[in-house]
């Protein structure tokens, strides 16, 4: 299992390796996988069902579930590598996104590992300095070159207003946009091992946690 999401005390999400998806809507005192109906983007032998791994997991509503993720040995199989799905009906059924073109054509190299939407705002981070955009409430994305990522993987976004986006990835990577991703500057995060997660509460205090039980913080918006 890779990420929890509760949007209040009785109804939260859980998605993990394999595809694997479950609910809860009585606070965890029982859990119901949660099954998929994507099509299979095109036939890859010997697989006959699509079981991406799931990373990133956002949840606007009760019912509205964005979820991002991929294979890790999508290679020779387009469509397999990179993917968003979301639900608006708790699950009963998915709306598909990936690298086709018939399936959005999202851009970017490898997995997403994290999404997050404010409104019709959105941003997706991921593998190999991945990074997308959405200001149409995910119906399309678009990719983002200039944050200065390079082909560093990135892990972690915090996304407290549509101002302040903050991306963590390897190496100890803290990128930051005061101006809705116009613009991107490095923090120090006074590591260099890797940083999986970033969480805000709002545009001065924020933490972020990575490998080897790193655990860095700021309450200056990361000056």
């Amino acid at each position: 299992m890779r990420r929890v999401r509760f949007a209040d005390v009785s109804n939260g999400w859980v998605v993990g390796r394999y595809g694997y998806i479950f609910r809860t809507t009585n606070g965890g005192t029982t859990w119901t996988f949660i099954r998929q109906n994507w099509p299979l983007p095109v036939p890859c032998p010997p697989r006959t069902a699509y079981t991406p791994h799931w990373f990133g997991l956002d949840m606007v509503s009760t019912n509205e579930i964005w979820i991002s993720g991929g294979m890790d040995d999508g290679t020779g199989c387009p469509g397999w590598n990179r993917v968003i799905v979301h639900t608006t009906d708790g699950g009963a059924t998915w709306i598909y996104q990936n690298e086709l073109p018939e399936f959005g054509g999202l851009g970017g190299s490898g997995r997403y590992h994290d999404l997050h939407l404010i409104g019709n705002l959105g941003w997706a981070v991921g593998e190999i300095g991945a990074v997308l955009r959405t200001t149409d409430h995910g119906a399309t994305w678009r990719q983002v070159t200039n944050t200065g990522a390079g082909n560093i993987s990135l892990w972690g976004l915090a996304f407290p207003d549509p101002q302040h986006i903050w991306i963590v990835g390897t190496g100890g990577l803290i990128l930051h946009s005061a101006d809705g991703g116009t613009t991107w500057v490095k923090q120090d995060g006074n590591t260099t091992n890797r940083l999986h997660r970033v969480s805000f509460v709002d545009a001065f205090f924020g933490w972020a946690a990575g490998h080897l039980g790193v655990i860095t913080r700021t309450t200056s918006g990361g000056r």
